[in-house]
């Protein structure tokens, strides 16, 4: 916990992204090291004068020992990209958080995931794709993730709950309960960590919620999974850029193929058509990874 105390205060460092806090600590000896470098030292590692002076006055204001309490007493529990629960597939991605914060059992994240997106204003026929297939593959030890966004998010969660099976939501907030959104999924949420799934986020608490937080969450959502399952999307859906960071990241993408005059189903069918597999059952997508 020592170490991680100091990671846990550079995540709270504005603009110390997952590369640059990965070249600060390839740099130094330990993190507490890292943690009490100078200007100099930093400016000697890679970083110009004016990223030094920031990260050394932001540090200064920033006590390890409270961050590490704060976190105790929200229940928040936290692993660090060297430990072995660290999630191995996020590993393999360019830019894996060096810190994830979560509720509940990480435990989760131990099977083979499938990341299940979609639209948030979905059709009938998008929520009764997710009821055909997704229950088949929580029965098969397959945990969903996705967004806890509203619509095919929200849905495919609680699809899986119903199943019996486990769901994990990557927010693109702190954890934080008061900052766990949207509102309507507040009880949805709590019932992923009861039902032993668990709640994810690269976000330390105290973190302000941003438009721009959500499109990165979304590498974490295809990060985890070895596939992601595309449920509707239009032609300009935010789903599709979780579909591109699924490309980037080489996971295998499978799409629902939709109706040819609905333009919540464009986006899907040109996935289709630039070689994602079109899906229809479960099996498609058990038999690809020979599950």
């Amino acid at each position: 916990m020592e170490g991680k105390k100091y990671l846990l205060g550079f995540t709270k460092i504005n603009g110390l992204g997952p590369i640059k806090l990965k070249k600060i600590i390839n740099s130094f000896a330990s993190l507490a090291e890292a943690w009490n470098a100078k200007i100099p030292d930093l400016i000697a590692v890679g970083f110009s004068e004016q990223e030094a002076d920031k990260i050394v006055i932001e540090k200064n204001l920033i006590d390890p020992d409270i961050e590490i309490d704060n976190l105790f007493k929200e229940q928040i529990e936290i692993v660090a990209w060297q430990e072995p629960q660290y999630p191995r597939l996020l590993k393999e991605i360019y830019d894996p958080p060096p810190l994830l914060f979560f509720r509940g059992d990480i435990k989760a994240l131990d099977n083979n995931c499938l990341a299940v997106i979609g639209a948030r204003k979905h059709s009938d026929y998008g929520k009764r794709s997710i009821e055909k297939i997704i229950p088949i593959l929580a029965q098969n030890k397959i945990t969903i993730i996705s967004g806890l966004a509203l619509g095919i998010d929200a849905i495919a969660h609680q699809t899986a709950i119903d199943a019996g099976g486990l769901t994990v939501g990557v927010l693109g907030s702190d954890l934080l309960w008061q900052n766990i959104g949207p509102k309507n999924n507040f009880n949805l949420a709590q019932k992923i960590i009861e039902t032993g799934g668990c709640l994810l986020s690269e976000y330390p608490p105290g973190t302000q919620t941003a438009k721009t937080n959500f499109p990165r969450r979304n590498r974490l959502v295809s990060g985890l999974s070895k596939g992601i399952l595309v449920i509707e999307a239009g032609e300009s859906s935010g789903t599709l850029i979780t579909a591109n960071y699924a490309l980037e990241q080489n996971r295998e993408i499978f799409a629902i193929p939709g109706n040819i005059f609905s333009e919540s189903c464009q986006g899907t069918n040109n996935l289709i058509k630039k070689g994602a597999k079109l899906t229809t059952s479960a099996e498609d997508i058990i038999n690809e990874f020979f599950w």
